[in-house]
């Protein structure tokens, strides 16, 4: 019943290739996130994959889907507790960033 009621209430929301949030839900952080920005600035990443379409026209979409899983893997591999972390569209990423300033940030 547990696992049925966890189903039915990420559907829609979970992008199935790589288990990051999709628009919906990265729209649902922002939210529940803005409030407390104050005291807890929010920052943003968003990655594009460059020429994706390239990979899944030369060697099929399940290289493609390979390599989104990968770079998935990567980006979740450097997060920091509290960041989230979204499929934004079919060849992008965004990462919400928590308790962030640009002392922060690294170039």
């Amino acid at each position: 019943m547990l696992e049925r009621w966890w189903t039915l209430r990420n559907t829609g929301v979970r992008d199935p290739l790589t288990g990051f949030g999709n628009r919906l839900a990265f729209t649902r952080a922002v939210e529940g996130r803005w409030q407390g920005r104050q005291s807890r600035p929010l920052g943003l990443l968003l990655v594009d994959l460059s020429g994706f379409r390239k990979v899944n026209a030369t060697y099929g979409h399940a290289a493609g889907d390979e390599l989104l899983r990968e770079l998935a893997g990567r980006i979740m591999a450097h997060k920091r507790r509290g960041d989230l972390i979204f499929r934004w569209g079919p060849d992008e990423f965004a990462v919400l960033l928590y308790n962030t300033s640009p002392l922060n940030w690294r170039t």
